[in-house]
């Protein structure tokens, strides 16, 4: 990705291995700039270091306002279960989060799939 796809403030998902899967989520760049080899690199959060813009995708977060509520809801219903978990509740409970999370899952794999669709589009392939 080009330095000027990415930009200071911008939500971002970070892949560890560059065109791997998503190794982490929601970060905010920090600061872009060209490291001494001449590669576009980012300070983002969450990371000590910098990172190559290579491993940096727009965030979900950043593409669709359902995508973005719906990781949240994600997210909000395992800290559910955690808490369910570490509170010794019914097994009942766990149960009705966890089909709430597959529902969520299904909605963010389709936002997934739009997004990478976006970004072939933007970069000139076909979809």
């Amino acid at each position: 990705m080009s330095e000027s796809k990415i930009k200071q403030g911008d939500i971002v998902d970070y892949h560890s291995v560059i065109g791997g899967e998503i190794t982490s989520y929601e970060h905010r760049v920090e600061s872009v700039f060209v490291s001494s080899s001449g590669s576009p690199v980012a300070f983002i959060s969450r990371k000590s270091g910098y990172v190559s813009v290579d491993a940096l995708t727009v965030g979900i977060s950043e593409f669709h306002p359902l995508c973005r509520d719906t990781q949240k809801e994600l997210m909000d219903r395992i800290k559910i279960i955690q808490a369910l978990k570490l509170g010794g509740k019914g097994e009942v409970y766990a149960v009705e989060e966890i089909i709430k999370i597959k529902e969520a899952i299904q909605t963010l794999t389709e936002c997934e799939k739009m997004r990478r669709k976006r970004l072939k589009a933007d970069a000139g392939e076909e979809c």
